[in-house]
């Protein structure tokens, strides 16, 4: 065996076990301060002031989620508190707030270690994709 071929049989399965670990979310890296970083509000239906004021208010948005399963968001000068839990193998993420406001549902879109992208539905009026940046 060629010294080109140990390097390779010793450094591929190093690349992949890297590959492997950095490339997806988990329950384990999620917890830490997250920014929202940009917001695509596609709502047709509603005013472009109205959409304008949505952007903005969620431009502010920063999310603390912690190890035991809770987080803090500050928005716009409000905090809201409530539970936090990565469902269908870290494809969604429901967030619970108190009993007033309820459980509220994102599709993960991407989803690393330091970077996610979430999708929010909103019944028939359109989507709004959020990407956030671990501080």
């Amino acid at each position: 065996m060629s010294k080109l071929q140990r390097s390779a049989f010793f450094l591929i399965p190093v690349l992949l076990l890297l590959c492997a670990c950095g490339g997806a979310g988990s329950s384990r890296t999620l917890p830490g301060t997250w920014k929202v970083e940009h917001v695509e509000v596609n709502t047709p239906e509603l005013s472009p002031m109205l959409v304008e004021a949505a952007h903005q208010m969620l431009m502010s948005a920063e999310y603390d989620f912690r190890a035991d399963g809770t987080f803090e968001l500050r928005m716009s000068g409000d905090v809201d508190r409530g539970t936090w839990r990565l469902v269908d193998e870290n494809q969604r993420i429901v967030l619970t707030y108190s009993e007033e406001v309820g459980e509220e549902e994102h599709r993960l879109e991407h989803f690393g270690p330091t970077s996610m992208t979430w999708v929010s539905s909103i019944p028939e009026l359109g989507t709004i994709r959020q990407n956030m940046a671990k501080q």
